[in-house]
């Protein structure tokens, strides 16, 4: 038999356990942002303590004193199990409230409504947010005049990134006669559901220097048959300096439900003033189909790209990515992605070798054990098909990374990758790819929305043929960026 210790009322009258409405249970809206990476894994949200929104206090101020009770006595007294839902729901003792849920739906005179609110309740807690909004739109269905039942219905909806119906919810909530909190509460919800519907930007601008513009082997003498032979000024690796640069737009349309069309579009490049041949620019925009709610997301995503090098045409691509992630818990989240691409070269010397396709897949899993730190890991796969064999390849490979907020104030983020491509002919080429990536910011540094940050990468190439693929590149950058 259950036992349970509670601090009671120990004198004056129980207060009626649905006054005017249930207690409202609506969480304050939680921003869920990227940390500054390319994988864009979900952030885990700082804790914050919910805000409830005004209703009849269930439990004014009385003496009070602490007494054990067992199962029996609370079958004998149900009015007193109701009170006591109540308080579980609004202390958020979650393993409590699911005891006394599971002992009050079996007593014949229980209370649907005050079952179904704390159930909803219960299950919003446990990221359960399907179960949760059917429990309240039972009981908005019987009583559509419960505004504040309708509210903490629209904050689930919104959680769970069923937007429109959010919208419709709230907008009326607004209609119905609440008070100027829970009013002005709706408010910011509509606002930040219009945010979501509009147009996402983000535009980046950085200064480069790269010691090895053109990708070249630093060898400077080849050995054949005896004999050694100087390679020429051209064919070593090229300084340059210039500016990187970005510029992307994408929005979500929530068709319904959790189901929602994806656009996007992107122009990045590099303009070196001092080696202008080595500038480029890539174009691309896609179209495709999400469905996502609080746990997981799912997309696919067709898209077309076009690639110029040295101010003149150089390729196009097309092709589909494919992407699933979600969280296991509430510290680990999981990704998976697949891509294939097809190139086409724009020059027929180009295309005669290089023409073919990629197809590429990557798993990642993210450990988030605080709101100011993320530790990840994953392995990629990529098979590249080519017109020439011997630029035909295998590439497998393994990165794992950290971004951390520090408590004074300093951001960074670390990032190592290493990767073993084989190619097709000849058979006995075979790359080792090491690539680290680091980057430092202060959070407090910032001016417009823009934070200037601090980044070196590292790139080295060791292959077996070391005349010509191996190769280092060393690149220090400041970037600028800003999400509008």
């Amino acid at each position: 038999m259950l036992k349970y210790i509670f601090v009671i009322l120990s004198v004056g009258a129980a207060a009626p356990v649905l006054a005017d409405e249930p207690p409202p249970q609506v969480l304050p809206i939680v921003e869920t942002p990227f940390f500054d990476d390319p994988l864009k894994i979900e952030a885990k949200p700082k804790p914050k303590k919910p805000e409830v929104a005004p209703a009849v206090d269930a439990f004014p101020e009385k003496q009070t004193e602490s007494v054990e009770l067992n199962e029996d006595d609370l079958r004998r007294n149900p009015e007193l199990t109701a009170q006591l839902i109540e308080r579980a729901m609004r202390s958020q003792n979650w393993p409590l409230l699911a005891d006394l849920l599971a002992l009050y739906r079996t007593m014949p005179e229980h209370d649907a409504i005050l079952y179904d609110y704390a159930s909803g309740a219960l299950l919003r807690s446990q990221k359960k947010h399907a179960q949760a909004i059917a429990a309240y739109r039972r009981i908005i269905s019987a009583h559509p005049e419960l505004s504040y039942v309708r509210l903490d219905l629209a904050g689930m909806l919104y959680e769970n990134k069923q937007y429109q119906a959010a919208k419709d919810q709230f907008e009326r909530v607004k209609a119905d006669n609440i008070d100027a909190n829970a009013r002005a509460l709706a408010d910011a919800y509509l606002e930040r559901i219009q945010k979501q519907a509009g147009w996402q930007f983000n535009a980046g601008v950085q200064y480069e220097r790269n010691d090895n513009v053109n990708n070249a082997s630093s060898v400077e003498y080849i050995e054949i048959g005896g004999r050694r032979f100087i390679r020429e000024e051209d064919s070593l690796p090229k300084r340059a300096n210039g500016l990187q640069y970005n510029f992307s737009a994408e929005r979500d349309w929530n068709l319904t439900g959790n189901h929602y069309a994806t656009t996007e579009a992107s122009v990045d490049g590099t303009w070196y003033w001092d080696n202008k041949d080595y500038s480029e620019e890539s174009v691309r925009v896609g179209a495709g189909y999400k469905n996502q709610n609080i746990r997981r997301w799912a997309s696919v995503e067709p898209f077309v790209g076009y690639n110029r090098l040295g101010g003149e045409s150089y390729s196009r691509n097309f092709g589909a990515t494919a992407e699933y992630g979600g969280w296991v818990n509430d510290n680990w989240q999981l990704i998976g992605s697949a891509v294939h691409m097809q190139r086409r070269y724009a020059r027929d010397y180009h295309a005669k070798r290089y023409n073919g396709h990629l197809n590429s897949a990557s798993f990642t899993a993210a450990w988030l054990p605080t709101a100011g730190l993320m530790v990840y890991s994953g392995v990629d796969y990529s098979r590249e098909h080519t017109v020439e064999k011997t630029e035909s390849s295998d590439r497998k490979g393994g990165r794992v990374g950290v971004i951390k907020e520090w408590n004074n104030g300093l951001s960074t983020r670390l990032n190592l990758r290493y990767a073993l491509r084989d190619f097709d002919k000849p058979s006995i080429r075979h790359d080792k790819e090491y690539q680290a990536n680091v980057a430092v910011w202060h959070r407090s540094v910032h001016l417009y929305g823009i934070t200037p940050k601090l980044n070196f990468r590292y790139l080295k190439i060791d292959s077996n043929i070391p005349v010509f693929y191996s190769r280092q590149n060393k690149q220090w950058f400041i970037t600028l960026e800003k999400t509008f």
